[in-house]
């Protein structure tokens, strides 16, 4: 699952292509893509087939459009409550970012209690624990004076899987203890307060 604005910055290529191989193995999975088209202009759908259209190295043709079949597209604006239950719906919340000013949405996965694989040294380091979290390797990137990392490919599939044949053990009451503790939104505002009114 990813949530999101559907924007470069967020890696969705990546993921559908580590979708893609992961279907070739697991063809019982599922992705679901919950886009901000109504803000954003920009739909999953339309970046799936933009995707799909180039040709797959390790896949044929009939190959990706069996794998596209099995993505969910969610463009409707959800309440706290539906997004909570799209979180607890999901195996696994993915989120290989190239760049996040904070990237919220898997802090908000992880406290329903779902796994989720982040990128390694971006903006998702200040709430990684490894009993909620896998990260993935990432080449810090800059182009035109332009910084980012580049996630990689390899490491996401491995961290995927991992939850899919839950190689890696997570400890979800540790890990939703460990939020409650560090990252509700009493304990931020808290701290925001204090700094603010010193």
């Amino acid at each position: 699952m990813n949530v999101g604005a559907m924007t470069a910055n967020k890696g969705i290529d990546v993921l559908l292509d580590a979708f893609f191989i992961l279907f070739k193995k697991y063809q019982n999975i599922k992705l679901v893509l919950k886009d901000q088209s109504n803000l954003y202009g920009i739909r999953a759908r339309d970046l799936v087939f933009e995707r799909s259209s180039k040709k797959h190295p390790l896949l044929s043709a009939a190959e990706v459009q069996q794998a596209i079949s099995k993505i969910c597209f969610v463009t409707d604006n959800l309440s706290l409550t539906q997004l909570n239950g799209l979180y607890n719906a999901a195996d696994c919340y993915a989120s290989p970012y190239r760049a996040e000013g904070f990237n919220l949405t898997p802090l908000e996965a992880a406290a329903a209690g779902t796994p989720i694989v982040i990128t390694k040294g971006g903006s998702t380091d200040d709430y990684f624990d490894p009993s909620f979290a896998v990260q993935i390797e990432a080449n810090k990137v800059n182009l035109n004076n332009q910084h980012y990392l580049e996630p990689n490919y390899e490491s996401l599939l491995e961290g995927i899987e991992s939850i899919l044949t839950k190689k890696k053990d997570f400890n979800k009451l540790k890990g939703v203890e460990f939020l409650e503790k560090n990252f509700s939104w009493d304990v931020v505002c808290g701290k925001l307060y204090t700094t603010l009114m010193g």
